[in-house]
């Protein structure tokens, strides 16, 4: 077996899919309450905002959860937040 055939490739996609937005931004977290500020203050001063923000808060024991709702109320992009009261670690599929 040649090892360029286990390489990825380019695919165009068909021009019949439509998607919401460009791209999609996932952020975890897991006790980051103190550096989330830099997240969402970056996300705001984007010029380009064709797209959407994951945040999944992996059972974090800090504050983080509650930074993260004071910020959902005041942001004007699409948001997608997921809170696990229990972490998870790394899923495999």
């Amino acid at each position: 077996m040649e090892l360029k055939s286990l390489l990825p490739t380019y695919q165009p996609i068909e021009s019949e899919l439509i998607f919401d937005f460009k791209f999609t931004i996932f952020i975890p977290i897991y006790n980051r309450a103190d550096t989330l500020h830099r997240v969402f203050e970056s996300l705001e001063k984007q010029t380009f905002k064709d797209f959407e923000v994951i945040i999944i808060n992996d059972g974090s024991k800090d504050n983080s959860h509650d930074v993260v709702e004071s910020y959902l109320k005041k942001i004007k992009f699409k948001t997608t937040y997921i809170n696990n009261k229990q972490n998870k670690h790394k899923m495999f599929v």
